[in-house]
């Protein structure tokens, strides 16, 4: 009965973030598993449904909800220079340490409508100059390297007109 209210507990705290907080941090890093070669991953969500592309250059999550609305996130690669400004490495616990309640995952986004989140409450937008966004890969965190490596991305929300 301890562990499962131990569990419990942890669990709502892991999920509990701030979404006001999320808002005045200038600096987010999104964890999404990255993808290596020419793959397409289709998922399916309760309030959107989110389709990833990876190829050498790029991977790029579109996160699309029930109104057609897109939020892309895009995360170039840098194969010629593989520490340059686009990716960052930094030691895994210090950072994590520091930067846990700016980390937003995948279990977080499903609690929101993409549009509320992302233009509502992170103030994503095209017309003014937004936040710094990185992506971690999902598996780099899972590892208990001393390293992970932060990439830059861009998010872009873009709405489609219905037919």
């Amino acid at each position: 009965m301890k562990r499962l209210l131990l569990i419990l507990l942890l669990t709502c705290n892991l999920f509990a973030q701030d979404v006001d907080y999320l808002k005045s941090q200038d600096t987010l890093y999104f964890v999404l598993k990255e993808l290596n070669g020419n793959i397409t991953v289709r998922n399916t969500f309760k309030k959107f449904k989110m389709e990833s592309f990876g190829n050498d250059k790029i991977t790029e999550y579109q996160i699309i909800d029930s109104l057609n609305r897109v939020i892309y996130i895009s995360v170039p690669k840098d194969i010629i220079k593989p520490l340059s400004d686009k990716q960052i490495v930094v030691k895994r616990k210090k950072f994590i340490r520091k930067n846990k309640e700016q980390i937003i995952t995948l279990e977080f986004i499903k609690q929101f409508n993409p549009e509320d989140l992302f233009i509502g409450y992170l103030g994503v937008s095209v017309k003014r100059k937004g936040k710094v966004i990185y992506v971690i890969d999902e598996e780099s965190l899972k590892k208990k390297d001393n390293e992970i490596i932060l990439r830059k991305a861009f998010i872009v929300p873009v709405s489609y007109a219905q037919f």
